[in-house]
């Protein structure tokens, strides 16, 4: 979901036409969000919360119309009953790490 684009165009200071890059570097991660979304790859879409990291980020404000609520309903529903949530692959070693940014996102935009 376009990282390195992400943490590039929105922490350089001094680039030419950077708006123009940071609107690409957007829409590239509202395209595969919504192109995970189609597909029915809900538990894809994690990675956008470290984007949107709260409701005022620019990725969040611009976000097509109820994206961010669609994800946020998916996460909050996909909890497991110990707590926890399944990494994409179904890996037991990063269900900690997946469960901690999902809690930190659901935190973040008031879903707990």
């Amino acid at each position: 979901m376009a990282y390195h684009a992400h943490d590039y165009f929105y922490n350089v200071v001094d680039f030419p036409e950077l708006e123009k890059y940071q609107e690409a570097t957007q829409d590239n991660i509202y395209a595969c969000a919504l192109g995970h979304e189609s597909q029915g790859e809900m538990n894809k879409l994690f990675p956008f919360f470290q984007f949107a990291s709260g409701p005022k980020s620019p990725v969040s404000l611009e976000a097509p119309s109820g994206l961010v609520d669609r994800i946020l309903d998916h996460l909050g529903s996909s909890q497991r009953e110990d707590g926890g949530w399944d990494d994409e692959h179904g890996l037991p070693y990063w269900q900690p790490y997946f469960s901690t940014l999902i809690l930190l996102a659901l935190k973040r935009y008031s879903r707990l």
